[in-house]
């Protein structure tokens, strides 16, 4: 019984240690490419940033364009569906949360040229559409 409190302690630290690895989401990889996109999108808020949008547009994947697991490999934003997560960590904060399953950015300083983005109740992206923008 004398090491009862040192037995509580180690719980104790073995269960926050636990939760603290269960909070924490792996940072999504990105492309280095990709990655420079991805800050002249986020840095040009409020300005021009269609170009940018183009080059990170095709990363963007539906979930219902994947059957089946996450691949069993460390991959790439593009490679797989995309989480609202990695949605922010991509582009960043939307411009606009019509609602919490749709998301706008703009594209453009007015906000006629802009896309949107549903995630569905398991917060992945479900839909992808460019609007006002041609």
């Amino acid at each position: 019984m004398k090491n009862s409190p040192l037995l509580l302690i180690f719980f104790i630290f073995l269960i926050c240690a636990v939760q603290n690895s269960i909070a924490q989401s792996p940072t999504p990889k990105i492309h280095p490419n990709d990655l420079l996109s991805s800050t002249e999108f986020k840095a040009s808020q409020g300005k021009l940033r269609f170009n940018a949008f183009e080059k990170l547009e095709n990363l963007i994947k539906p979930a219902s364009s994947f059957d089946g697991p996450a691949p069993d490999y460390e991959y790439y934003l593009g490679d797989y569906k995309m989480s609202s997560t990695d949605l922010i960590f991509l582009l960043g904060e939307p411009d606009l949360k019509i609602a919490p399953s749709i998301w706008q950015y703009n594209l453009k300083p007015s906000t006629s040229c802009r896309v949107v983005i549903g995630i569905d109740e398991d917060l992945m992206v479900s839909y992808l559409v460019v609007r006002d923008c041609f």
